[in-house]
């Protein structure tokens, strides 16, 4: 396994998604949390509750944040064009959901996320 499995006793005693409180301020993922879109936030959480445990996965993500300081101008941009999309995960949930239901085997996109997808080029 290459991630810790923190039950819901430490992450309350750490306030790794709440505080004690019961309240997302003051929470470690209060003050890490910068992300622009849903799928980006549920992919902090997962990963500030399920930390890494193998020192070159952990190297590696820090070399990714350190390119993402570096070239601030470009992930401001990048920032910019992502909060632009919807949360395509929850649609893609909301279509597997309805194809299961439905016994529907063709995807369908909606024309508004159709077209903020387009913008994002």
């Amino acid at each position: 396994m290459d991630y810790m499995v923190l039950d819901a006793q430490a992450l309350q005693h750490l306030e790794i998604v709440e505080s004690n409180a019961g309240t997302i301020k003051g929470s470690l993922l209060h003050y890490v949390d910068h992300c622009q879109t849903m799928f980006g936030k549920r992919q902090i959480k997962r990963w500030l509750m399920s930390p890494l445990l193998d020192i070159k996965k952990i190297e590696t993500r820090l070399n990714a944040i350190d390119e993402l300081i570096a070239y601030q101008h470009e992930t401001d941009l990048l920032r910019q064009k992502l909060s632009k999309l919807p949360d395509l995960e929850k649609l893609l949930a909301k279509i597997f959901t309805y194809s299961i239901k439905h016994s529907v085997k063709a995807i369908y996109f909606e024309d508004v996320s159709l077209q903020k997808m387009k913008e994002c080029r």
